[in-house]
């Protein structure tokens, strides 16, 4: 069985329309496209664990330690 994937991975700084940019290749190549803003805000949204835990710090506009961020 021969499987491909597509995978893209964009880094950058804010302010820098690295959303745009990824909307872009999602469309072109057809794959999805994931944020970790939209991935935290369900996470809170849902009230899951992880949400719980990232609330306090988008609440008091801090940024989310990567050991959260991550799981």
């Amino acid at each position: 069985m021969n499987i491909n994937f597509k995978q893209f991975i964009l880094l950058g700084l804010p302010d820098v329309d690295v959303k745009e940019q990824a909307i872009a290749l999602a469309e072109r190549w057809h794959v999805a496209h994931l944020s970790m803003d939209t991935l935290v805000q369900e996470a809170i949204a849902t009230q899951s664990k992880v949400g719980l835990a990232v609330q306090p710090y988008i609440d008091a506009g801090e940024p989310v330690p990567d050991d959260l961020m991550v799981k």
